[in-house]
C-alpha cells in the first residue's frame, strides 16, 4: 500500500494540488485511522489468523462486508433490499458451512 500511495502521489498533485491544511478534527480523524483501523486492526488480525486454520482464516474475509452492512443499518438507518438480504443470508450460510468439519471421503467411498 505505501509503495502504491507513494507512486500515486505525483499524478495527484498534478491533477488535485497540494493538500489542504489539517486542522485538528482531520489530525484527530488521522489518527484514529492509522491507529485503531491500521495498527491494531492488523495486530489482532494477524494474531487470530496464527491460531486458527487455514480453512477458517480463508472464509472469515466473508465477515467484512456482512459487519459493514449489519452497521449500516444500526447506526446509518439503511435498509437492505431482498437481493442484500439473499446475499446477506449466502455469505452467511457459507462463514458456517466453511466452519464445519470436511467428511473423510475414503471412508465414505467405501
Amino acid at each position: 500500500m505505501t509503495e502504491g500511495g507513494l507512486f500515486l502521489v505525483p499524478a495527484t498533485f498534478v491533477f488535485e494540488g497540494g493538500p489542504p491544511a489539517i486542522d485538528s478534527d482531520a489530525a484527530l480523524g488521522y489518527l484514529w485511522l492509522g491507529l485503531i483501523g491500521g495498527l491494531i486492526a492488523y495486530v489482532l488480525w494477524f494474531r487470530g489468523i496464527t491460531t486458527l486454520p487455514v480453512n477458517s482464516v480463508s472464509i472469515l474475509s466473508l465477515l467484512s462486508p456482512l459487519v459493514a452492512a449489519v452497521l449500516g443499518a444500526i447506526l446509518l438507518g439503511q435498509t437492505p433490499g431482498p437481493i442484500q438480504l439473499v446475499g446477506f443470508g449466502l455469505s452467511l450460510a457459507a462463514i458456517v458451512a466453511g466452519q464445519l468439519p470436511v467428511p473423510n471421503l475414503e471412508r465414505t467411498a467405501r
